[in-house]
């Protein structure tokens, strides 16, 4: 199994998604949407090559998940940096 780690901006963006989901859709359906959006974390560092390369940026790769689009590298055999958890935002800056 494979673990993974969030950059300092993938943290803030888990942190405000969640928040904008309490405030706009409330808790029980925030805590549902976080919760999946963790087991995709989970996923992607279990089976990494199992989603497609970005074209944004070399050596990255990315995982829709709903309105959501994950970026992520790969460190290493047993290790994924996820980078950014973007909704909207242009990859192209924000990467």
């Amino acid at each position: 199994m494979g673990a993974y780690r969030l950059t300092r901006k993938a943290d803030e963006d888990l942190a405000n998604l969640y928040r904008y989901g309490i405030d706009t859709f409330g808790p029980s359906r925030a805590d549902n949407y976080f919760d999946r959006l963790i087991a995709r974390l989970a996923e992607i560092g279990d089976a990494p090559m199992q989603f497609q390369k970005s074209d944004y940026r070399a050596g990255y790769r990315r995982s829709v998940h709903h309105p959501h689009t994950i970026y992520y590298r790969i460190v290493n055999h047993d290790l994924v940096e996820i980078v950014r958890i973007l909704r909207g935002q242009d990859p192209r800056e924000e990467l």
